[in-house]
């Protein structure tokens, strides 16, 4: 199988290769989704402390971006296992849709940086469970843009993830 051609250099791995990676990345995803919903609806949308209204649009919008995310990888995930190696005509759209899934990293980045203004600056009085909630929610968000930033510009074209430039 010959490597995905993605922000313009060819990977070491295949569209066919992205099923394993992308459902345990939906695991992890759908299991904070899970838990993200759980603190929303423990307080009812209503946060009687210092900041309130901010974590509120911070907890809504991660639902939503941690939405989006979750469809964007049961899309990879299906049509990654789609085709066969004799016929991948039905994984043609893979790249498309690794751009959709880089594309949505920015809204993550937007709101990993608005959840590290709440608690550095508006936590105080809240309840101790929703601030440790909030900061591992921050931490967990920088790591996936850090690996994914790391795998796609790294000077030398060619490492352990095999992507070299085209």
């Amino acid at each position: 199988m010959p490597g995905m051609v993605v922000f313009g250099r060819r990977w070491g791995i295949a569209s066919d290769d992205l099923v394993f990676p992308g459902c345990f990345e939906l695991l992890l995803r759908v299991i904070w989704w899970i838990g993200t919903m759980i603190l929303f609806t423990y307080h009812k949308g209503h946060f009687g402390c210092n900041g309130g209204g901010v974590l509120h649009t911070y907890l809504v919008g991660l639902l939503v971006v941690l939405g989006l995310i979750n469809l964007s990888l049961c899309a990879i995930v299906y049509v990654s296992a789609q085709g066969t190696i004799t016929n991948p005509g039905a994984r043609r759209s893979m790249p498309a849709l690794v751009y959709l899934r880089a594309l949505l990293y920015i809204p993550e980045l937007v709101w990993a940086c608005l959840g590290a203004v709440w608690v550095s600056d508006n936590s105080q009085g809240c309840d101790p469970a929703t601030v440790g909630g909030v900061i591992t929610a921050v931490v967990t968000r920088w790591e996936p843009l850090q690996i994914f930033f790391y795998c796609t510009n790294h000077t030398l074209g060619i490492g352990w993830y095999g992507i070299v430039t085209v």
